[in-house]
């Protein structure tokens, strides 16, 4: 399966990936692969993603501690984009997985 690789420091991946800077440069990976595309990243990739409106769904697991203070989770974004849950479970009584879809235009 071919992947592509978001980051400012990597130039020579291995394993069949391509290297891409700017998270932008990923739709054009995702408009030549065939099928469902998935990104695993972090905040920074993920918000850039958003910003460019490259996510159709979020699967997000979480670990619930309090700390009073961090990193948003989501990004202030110049549009908003509407989502629906698709699915939710518990495992173990404390990690919840959360999966959203991006809702249809009205």
């Amino acid at each position: 399966m071919p992947k592509v690789v978001v980051s400012r420091t990597l130039t020579s991946p291995d394993w069949n990936a391509s290297v891409v800077a700017d998270p932008a440069l990923v739709r054009k990976a995702v408009d030549a692969a065939d099928g469902p595309s998935y990104v695993f990243g972090g905040l920074q990739t993920v918000a850039a993603l958003a910003e460019a409106d490259l996510i159709d769904e979020y699967q997000i697991f979480v670990h619930p501690i309090v700390l009073g203070a961090g990193t948003r989770f989501f990004p202030p974004l110049a549009r908003r984009q509407a989502m629906t849950l698709v699915e939710a479970r518990t495992f173990d009584g404390t990690v919840t997985s959360l999966r959203y879809a991006r809702a249809r235009e009205v």
